[in-house]
């Protein structure tokens, strides 16, 4: 199963994976870590490039 861009939803500014119920979330609180998964939450880091990004996304 992948994420297509049906799978996404933004409720209130929060983006959500919704195939998978998590919250996707950017923040600086978790650094220097690039990403991070915690309590049905995936946060990431802002100002990294989508190649970053998209790595994350797919751990």
């Amino acid at each position: 199963m992948g994420c297509g861009t049906n799978d996404f939803a933004e409720i209130g500014g929060v983006f959500y994976l919704t195939v998978y119920g998590i919250q996707l979330v950017s923040t600086e609180n978790i650094a220097p870590a690039p990403g991070m998964r915690y309590g049905g939450r995936l946060a990431i880091l802002p100002g990294q490039s989508g190649a970053e990004e998209f790595s994350i996304l797919r751990l």
